[in-house]
């Protein structure tokens, strides 16, 4: 008991994420799409696939994790051409002193 496989995907998956209760398991397919399929308490029979949303993953990175409760994901994915870069200051309040 306790021992084995079980198939959760039709299409392929990857980074596969836990729900905080264990009762759903999100996983991201080769094809950018995050998904989410629930699974019957005490059996871990799966339920029917819902996607969620499509995202650009990065290669070669974890670049899927997801809240406890399920509700919030952060995903690493890559830059549009032209995006803005994410820019650091510090030290700006003293720079601000001196003007």
């Amino acid at each position: 008991e306790g021992v084995g496989r079980l198939q959760i995907s039709t299409r392929g998956g990857l980074i596969p994420r836990w729900r905080g209760d264990d009762r759903e398991l999100y996983y991201a397919r080769p094809d950018g799409m995050i998904l989410a399929v629930p699974l019957a308490h005490g059996t871990l029979q799966p339920g029917r696939e819902t996607e969620l949303f499509r995202a650009i993953l990065r290669p070669a990175y974890q670049s899927l994790d997801v809240s406890r409760d399920g509700q919030l994901f952060l995903v690493n994915v890559l830059a549009s051409e032209g995006a803005a870069p994410i820019v650091l200051v510090s030290g700006w309040k003293q720079d601000l002193r001196a003007r």
